[in-house]
């Protein structure tokens, strides 16, 4: 089977060639008939045909393959499959795979498994395996040690090249990455050496001399959004974590922390939908009563909201009756704030995320905020005037009402509440991450209600102003 990557064609292609070799399978089951097919197919894909199959098949074809290809195909399993295989196998059987597969996802199942589970499964690990999967699995996973894994090779100050190469084919992990790491006596970690370096070098020259001292790492308790976001600007392979001492503990690779960018992108966006977020979310194994849980808080909160709306309308149900064509208008401000709110916000926890912009810098922010929220407040005002005068019959209005001043409450009102909003979708995310929380509760369905609120009595506010008349009947 081959472990690397292989890209053949168009992805939508390579999908189609899966689903139809899934078809086959099933309408003919010989393990002889396929066997060389699935040998030369990536992991990833062997993974998603076994899962497709009924499960006395997925047992079957799995147990036919190598120990090492099991454990590559176990990588890229989802959750309930690994589970079953221990429970199949049973944990003297799968330790063997267990202990062949990535540390980062030996970690992530260990970690998923009850203390039973985990009871039974770790009298059958080596020593060495062991210890490290316990070690693992204690740090926080929002942290750099929680994503880590030690798939990595490491070579020693003083080495020549070519007895770091020797090194290298004598001890490095069976998932080699690109990059080597040179360490002191006491595991400091002092430089980071390609391997086309290592490879290229003159055999008698000291790594100390080709290797680069000046590098990127992370901090074992560091965010692992942080760690992230370093590995996406320094455009990385893999990023080395280390613990207080400078001493090398793991290395996080950029195939995980895409997944963790996945994990996040669907947390924000559930948060800013106002979904309750769950630690590990498969749309499809959701009950009904789960859907309804993760959902049912927030509409809760923002009906209770909404009441706010409701009594501030009623406060001035007398101009609506006086002036009945303002009625036409009321969601078009509301609205319109509620848009250029969740803008706002949603460029500012993108920046927080990124780290293009600090708490600190919230005067640079309001004050940017500000003049766009003026532009576009001009913008739109204009344009709800307009509005105005195509919608609204001059007839139909009461004695001593004119529909340019009608025309001038929906433009300023308009022109004011988007202002206002935007402001509100800039600071908002600020002030909860300044709190120490994740930016993204300033929610799109959070700030639009917010600013249903605002943006009714801004509206009457202008037109009593504008209009002179007072808010009861």
């Amino acid at each position: 089977m081959q472990e690397e990557e292989l890209i053949l064609g168009e992805e939508t292609e390579r999908e189609e060639e899966v689903q139809q070799l899934i078809e086959e399978i099933r309408a003919d089951p010989d393990w002889d008939r396929w066997k060389d097919i699935l040998q030369q197919k990536p992991p990833v894909e062997v993974a998603e045909i076994l899962q497709s199959l009924p499960e006395h098949l997925f047992f079957d074809f799995f147990e036919r393959f190598s120990p090492e290809q099991q454990a590559l195909i176990f990588n890229d399993l989802d959750r309930d499959y690994q589970k079953k295989l221990l429970l199949h196998l049973g944990p003297r059987r799968f330790a063997k795979i267990f202990e062949l597969a990535d540390s980062a996802e030996r970690v992530d199942f260990f970690q998923d498994l009850t203390p039973e589970e985990q009871s039974l499964l770790l009298p059958y690990l080596s020593k060495q395996v062991r210890e490290e999967v316990i070690k693992l699995s204690a740090y926080p996973e929002d942290t750099a040690g929680g994503i880590m894994s030690t798939d990595f090779a490491t070579l020693y100050e003083g080495m020549t090249a070519q007895e770091a190469l020797e090194k290298v084919r004598r001890d490095a992990p069976r998932k080699m990455i690109y990059y080597t790491y040179v360490v002191d006596d006491d595991q400091k970690l002092k430089g980071v050496l390609t391997l086309r370096k290592l490879v290229l070098a003159n055999p008698d020259q000291k790594i100390d001399d080709i290797m680069l001292k000046d590098f990127v790492y992370a901090h074992v308790n560091e965010d692992r959004e942080e760690v992230v976001n370093k590995i996406e600007k320094y455009d990385l392979i893999a990023i080395p974590v280390v613990n207080d001492l400078g001493q090398l503990v793991g290395i996080v690779t950029y195939d995980e922390a895409m997944d963790v960018l996945r994990e996040e992108q669907t947390e924000d966006l559930e948060k800013m939908m106002g979904i309750v977020p769950e630690e590990t979310f498969e749309y499809k194994e959701l009950s009904i009563w789960d859907h309804y849980r993760r959902r049912v808080v927030w509409l809760v909160i923002l009906a209770l909201m909404a009441m706010g709306t409701a009594t501030v309308i009623r406060y001035f149900e007398g101009i609506i009756a006086k002036v009945a064509a303002l009625a036409f208008f009321l969601p078009l401000v509301t609205g319109m704030g509620g848009n250029s709110g969740s803008q706002a916000a949603a460029q500012i926890i993108r920046a927080l995320a990124l780290g293009q912009v600090t708490v600190s810098d919230w005067l640079k922010i309001v004050w940017n905020e500000a003049r766009v929220g003026i532009i576009l407040g001009i913008t739109l005002g204009l344009l709800g005037m307009g509005e105005v005068f195509l919608v609204v019959d001059p007839a139909h209005l009461g004695p001593g009402f004119e529909l340019v001043k009608i025309a001038w409450v929906v433009g300023i009102s308009l022109a004011v509440q988007i202002v206002f909003a935007t402001l509100m979708g800039s600071l908002i995310p600020l002030v909860i991450h300044a709190l120490g929380k994740d930016p993204a509760l300033a929610s799109s369905p959070f700030l639009a209600t917010l600013v249903d609120i605002t943006g009714v009595a801004i509206y009457f506010s202008v037109a009593m102003w504008l209009l002179d008349i007072s808010p009861t009947r």
